[in-house]
């Protein structure tokens, strides 16, 4: 069976599932609260004030699914967990409950840390396959860390959450409605589909002040030296978040939008925007909350969002970006499904001709900066 009946059969099957309830997963509360997070789902925090906030940004992403895909996501649980062991437990629980979908979340505090451990043990590798000193390493992890310390306000940890629950969570949806039998797990993707579809799907469920935010970083990115806006770019997929990437990004050549020569290191880490070793290789964080116009780390996503705004100018409505999801789902052909049924949705019937017209509205609707 192709991936397209799988994923009107899943949407299907979230619709007939019973409520909700937090009996069902009691043995893998462990003094944890529990509360009903929309039709679908439950949120599991450590105290009710919490998971009441993991329920409503629950809510939010599930609202704006519905509203975009026209049906129930599979059920889920968002929830608040420690070790790996506690969290394949939880899961575990979840799963055996009927919640395919079971999304873990670091409290701000623990997810701070996180950061902090994953930034001290992969940039310290990255920066020493460079050819990097100790005094260079230490100095550049530090003005890291300080920066991060000091960007992690309250407020970017809100529009982090605010954003990344719905996100996540529409990532996992996606995946139980195109392959119901394979469990998502944590990272972005994990699906059988491309990585640009996931993408695609996952942000159908973000709130609009998240399509906001992507959509400035974008417009502050719009100069001489900016991405071009490019189906390669687009259809390379996402990065994997807190994975490190140094390099070229491409065989032979600098990632799109910077010289040649450039190596750029990127990480799911919060934006600072900060090069971190004057007179060596440049090296540019960017993450999902923004960044400074020249760091390009989390392009794609951003891309993806100036997509499925171009889709939905042209197709008068979210229904065109919809469409392409659901018929590309299977074997990520858009060259096919844009022969087949692009004209019906106001695009083109052919990848140049998409990627050109593609071009021609963004320089209408962003016009770089002076």
């Amino acid at each position: 069976m192709s991936l397209l009946p799988l994923f009107l059969l899943g949407l299907q099957a979230a619709s007939a599932a019973p409520s909700p309830s937090c009996d069902a997963v009691a043995s893998a509360l462990r003094g944890r609260a529990c509360v009903v997070a929309g039709s679908s789902g439950l949120a599991v925090a450590r105290d009710p004030a919490r998971a009441e906030r993991l329920a409503e940004l629950a809510a939010a992403g599930e609202t704006a699914w519905r509203a975009n895909f026209g049906d129930a996501p599979a059920r889920y649980v968002v929830f608040e967990s420690g070790t790996p062991p506690e969290v394949a437990r939880d899961r575990s629980v979840f799963v055996q409950a009927g919640y395919p979908v079971a999304l873990p979340w670091s409290s701000p505090e623990a997810w701070l840390a996180g950061q902090r451990r994953m930034i001290e043990t992969r940039v310290r590798e990255q920066m020493q396959s460079m050819g990097m000193g100790e005094q260079q390493i230490s100095e550049a992890l530090t003005r890291m860390q300080t920066e991060m310390a000091n960007r992690n306000t309250p407020e970017l940890a809100e529009a982090r959450e605010v954003a990344g629950v719905p996100h996540e969570l529409g990532h996992q949806w996606f995946v139980a409605a195109v392959s119901p039998s394979e469990r998502a797990g944590p990272e972005h993707t994990g699906g059988p589909a491309a990585d640009w579809i996931d993408e695609a799907a996952a942000q159908l469920a973000e709130p609009i002040a998240a399509a906001d935010r992507r959509r400035e970083q974008f417009r502050r990115s719009r100069s001489a030296d900016a991405p071009l806006v490019s189906l390669e770019a687009l259809l390379a997929g996402p990065p994997v978040g807190g994975v490190v990437r140094m390099g070229s990004g491409r065989p032979g050549g600098a990632p799109v939008g910077l010289p040649p020569g450039a190596s750029v290191m990127t990480s799911g880490a919060p934006p600072t925007g900060a090069a971190v070793a004057a007179g060596g290789p440049r090296m540019v964080f960017g993450g999902p909350g923004g960044g400074q116009p020249g760091a390009f780390g989390a392009i794609q996503p951003v891309l993806t969002r100036i997509f499925l705004d171009y889709v939905a100018a042209r197709s008068g409505g979210p229904g065109g970006a919809v469409a392409l999801i659901r018929g590309t789902a299977g074997d990520g052909d858009l060259a096919r499904w844009l022969a087949a049924e692009g004209a019906s949705h106001g695009l083109p019937t052919s990848s140049e001709a998409l990627e050109a017209d593609w071009r021609a509205w963004v320089a209408e609707t962003y016009p770089p900066a002076s």
